[in-house]
């Protein structure tokens, strides 16, 4: 199996694009959403699955279309069950 550990998933893709706009860092968004990199890099490479709470905060934080976030954590989704992933939800 492939090893995912430095791909980002469709809504990472989103969430770094965001960022850039905004030239904040991934350090920088992880202190403002009073969570560690570990737990913002599993959830931008599409290894695990964000909380609403946590797609909320960052869709508001980063301005991001709700459409746009969605179809990518679809996308990502669709992908750790095709990759037979076992992912489990976590969040604040």
């Amino acid at each position: 199996m492939k090893s995912r550990s430095f791909e980002l998933g469709e809504f990472g893709k989103l969430c770094k694009d965001g960022r850039a706009a905004l030239l904040m860092t991934r350090p920088e968004m992880a202190k403002n959403l009073d969570h560690t990199m570990v737990q913002i890099t599993a959830i931008e490479s599409g290894r695990v699955k964000p909380s609403e709470h946590y797609i909320a905060r960052v869709t508001g934080m980063l301005g991001l279309s709700t459409k746009d976030v969605r179809a990518a954590l679809q996308k990502d989704n669709e992908m750790r069950t095709s990759t037979g992933e076992n992912v489990i939800p976590f969040g604040r």
